[in-house]
């Protein structure tokens, strides 16, 4: 049965930032990103444990076609929605939100 979704407090401006960042870029393609983004949510809460976990204690999922992962907790109930990172930035910027 599939886990309910709870947001941290940081995701969800984590995901407007890339969002945004890419729709600059090129008007249109923050929505493709968010699309990606979608899907892997969607397996996550499918199959949350066939994830690797990242050195900062989360499961990690990459996105597809962009260089972002998803960081998650997952319980018994619910897959909780840590981190929306870019690869490059995702141990300076979790060192200093969790720590």
């Amino acid at each position: 049965m599939p886990r309910a979704i709870l947001l941290h407090p940081h995701f969800e401006a984590d995901v407007q930032e890339a969002a945004d960042w890419y729709h600059q870029q090129s008007p249109g393609l923050g929505n493709v990103l968010l699309s990606y983004m979608n899907a892997r949510v969607q397996e996550i809460i499918q199959q949350p444990e066939r994830f690797a976990w990242h050195t900062a204690g989360f499961r990690y999922s990459k996105i597809a076609k962009f260089p972002y992962m998803l960081l998650f907790n997952v319980t018994d109930e619910f897959v909780e929605l840590v981190s929306f990172v870019h690869v490059s930035r995702s141990d300076d910027k979790l060192r200093e939100r969790f720590n």
